[in-house]
């Protein structure tokens, strides 16, 4: 018996894999790997020092293991999440041996990490038939964590009412499910039976699952009072518990609480630091976000990914290309860049900063690129003005079978709207139509802006009167169709069917479209809003009121002051008047901001091919063919008795159109099959 005795004492010397084979040995030598309990025990320190080939080496060694030595196999096989081998081995165990709670709890986990509720259901029942286990409550958790996993938790709520005194463990199980589930205030009911019915108190695991149902709310209020909560329990010093407050107050907004708690906390890890750069980046804060991502790279705290998304989603608010190059470098180095979510955040972050060109290299070596990615790049392509670029990004995606959302839709459709090509919004519509998203609010509302955007009235009113269920969108959409077309009687009568008929209520896109359709046709008596203030400089620079002018100037700078076209609308005001100080500062202001005015751009189709120009091109290659055709008819036309009245800066692009449409050579560029 001492010999024995000192055998097991060695196992509490027992602390690395060297150390387990050598008592391994020793157990051969005397012959006490025979003993059940010895065996047991060595079987549990392969779990813990060892590999899983040699713990199964060892079971099959073992001439008669016990249900502790089953268990100890079972344990390790699903602690490694193979999840097939434990339920196998799980039936071979049943031919020989009967199984504990334990054993039941660790193949009903098993079921859990497959979500095989089939299995886990037979063996609910088979547990219920063959023992009395089901009053255990580690098989309770056990069968409570299965359920709620695999989504159901009628089941898990059924399993949880048979026992009359939970513990913490099946609390925090149920509480859990519901919040995972998404229906949160199940879970803030269920900690609040558990405080009140329970007798049981929270763990930390408890609380981070009830600060993640806030999170999903939010509810600032209630969430500080579980932050008081923690305090009292003496929780405030577990960083899980932490990290979880921290999210709470990032998610609802404040930023100055997240701040005191994540300085004040005496153990940080990668979790903290993002979660409070995320913070920032998320509740306009972007110059603070990236101040603390940079302190954490200066502390030699290592970035994840939501760290990394967050800093670059900070750069991007604050158009930062230099910043955001060198978190480009950070992700590369981690091997982060080619992450989808990490390559989409760069997408973002390059297209915001006007540089497509980046976006677009990184696009293309993207391994994996989801409906997320493409928005971001036709989203990019529209913002940067490649209208023509984001339609082929379009073409492409669908040729290698990526199927378009609705929000993609609503992006292409944006794009045909500013090339204004008719037939190209004809074949969208019909792409819209079969893929089932003519009943989507702003799909809809963007057809009607881009049929009303390419020309053709006619088929805008057609989409309108066909969606049963207008919202807000359509009815503005449509009245600023109207506008576009310069039929203001038009856009105040269905300004009125609107008001009178429906039960929408107009917005200030609503009213803003029935002003500016009402100043194209000069029906507007009053109003109130940028565009309106800047016509009223225009009609100044042209009475020469710069009195009054200056008036609108001031109220129009109070709504947008960054608006290059008003600075030299008001500039072109002060030229008419010779003042020419006040135009020397304006334009100042517009170069030392980097401020551009958007040219003028006319498209028409040529045999299969688009052709766009700018006011004053002459780079286009058929330039000199273009000129000399215009001055052939100009000739033409002075023979016949006709007077063509020449000017400086001819706008040879709406010439080149109108002599194109003139000739019907316009083909659509895209049939879709």
């Amino acid at each position: 018996m001492k010999r024995r005795e000192r055998v097991l004492d060695l196992f509490r010397l027992c602390s690395s894999c060297s150390s387990v084979i050598q008592l391994h040995s020793l157990t051969i030598k005397t012959g006490f790997v025979q003993d059940s309990f010895i065996a047991a025990k060595l079987s549990n320190c392969y779990v813990k020092y060892s590999s899983l080939e040699a713990t199964r080496k060892l079971f099959d060694e073992t001439l008669q293991p016990t249900v502790y030595i089953w268990n100890s196999l079972l344990k390790c096989y699903c602690m490694k999440k193979s999840y097939v081998e434990t339920l196998q081995l799980f039936r071979d165990m049943l031919s020989v041996e009967i199984p504990d709670q334990a054993t039941i709890s660790i193949a009903l986990k098993a079921c859990s990490g497959l979500l095989e509720l089939r299995y886990g259901r037979m063996l609910h029942g088979f547990i219920k038939k063959k023992y009395e286990m089901d009053s255990d409550v580690f098989v309770g958790s056990a069968l409570i964590d299965m359920y709620t996993k695999s989504g159901r938790m009628d089941a898990a709520l059924r399993v949880f009412e048979e026992y009359s005194d939970p513990d913490t463990v099946m609390w925090t199980h149920i509480i859990t499910g519901y919040q995972q589930n998404g229906d949160s205030y199940l879970a803030l009911d269920f900690f609040s039976r558990m405080l009140m019915e329970g007798h049981v108190s929270p763990d930390s695991v408890t609380l981070v699952s009830i600060l993640s149902a806030y999170a999903q709310l939010p509810d600032l209020m209630a969430a500080s009072c579980v932050h008081g909560f923690v305090i009292k329990k003496g929780f405030e010093n577990v960083l899980s518990v932490c990290n979880a407050l921290l999210n709470v107050y990032s998610k609802s907004g404040s930023v100055v609480s997240a701040a005191t708690l994540f300085r004040k906390m005496e153990e940080r890890d990668a979790i903290s630091w993002a979660s409070m750069v995320s913070c920032y980046a998320h509740n306009e804060a972007a110059d603070d976000a990236l101040n603390l991502f940079n302190e954490m790279m200066c502390k030699r705290v290592e970035p994840n990914l939501v760290s990394v998304i967050s800093a670059l989603q900070a750069c991007e608010a604050m158009c930062n290309l230099e910043e955001g190059k060198k978190i480009h470098e950070v992700a590369v180095r981690k091997g982060f860049e080619l992450d989808v979510f990490v390559s989409t955040a760069l997408i973002d972050m390059y297209m915001f900063c006007s540089s497509p060109d980046e976006a677009m290299e990184l696009f293309e070596r993207m391994p994996k690129k989801d409906v997320v990615s493409w928005i971001a790049l036709l989203n990019g392509c529209v913002q940067n003005g490649m209208a023509y670029k984001s339609m082929e990004v379009f073409v492409n995606m669908l040729s290698i079978k990526i199927q378009p959302d609705a929000i993609l839709m609503v992006k292409i459709l944006t794009s045909c709207s500013e090339l204004g090509v008719l037939q190209q919004a004809m074949c969208l519509h019909g792409y819209v139509i079969k893929c089932g998203f003519e009943d989507h609010s702003f799909v809809g509302a963007s057809l009607i802006e881009s049929y009303s955007k390419c020309g053709s009235l006619h088929n805008a009113i057609k989409v309108f009167k066909a969606i049963d269920d207008k919202d807000v969108v359509i009815w503005s959409t449509m009245i600023a169709g109207y506008g576009i077309h310069g039929k203001g009687r038009e856009a105040i009568d269905l300004f009125n069917s609107m008001v009178k008929i429906s039960r929408i209520k107009p917005n200030n896109v609503t009213f803003l479209s029935v002003l500016s359709a009402c100043s194209h046709a000069g029906l507007v008596k009053e109003a109130v809003g940028p565009q309106i203030w800047g016509a009223l400089i225009g009609a100044c620079r042209i009475h020469h009121n710069t009195k009054l002018g200056k008036i609108a100037a001031s109220k129009l700078f109070g709504y947008d002051s960054s608006h290059v076209g008003y600075l030299i609308l008001l500039s072109n005001m002060h030229a008419v008047n010779k003042d020419w100080d006040n135009v020397l500062k304006l334009r100042s202001m517009i170069k030392r901001n980097n401020l551009s005015k958007v040219n003028g751009q006319s498209a028409i189709e040529v045999k299969s091919e688009v052709h766009s120009f700018t006011v004053d091109d002459r780079f286009h290659p058929l330039g000199e063919t273009i000129r000399g055709l215009l001055r052939s008819l100009e000739a033409t036309m002075r023979e016949e008795g006709c007077c063509i009245r020449r000017r400086m800066g001819i706008r040879y692009d709406v010439v080149f159109v109108s002599l194109c449409k003139l000739f019907s050579f316009s083909k659509c560029i895209l049939v879709f099959v």
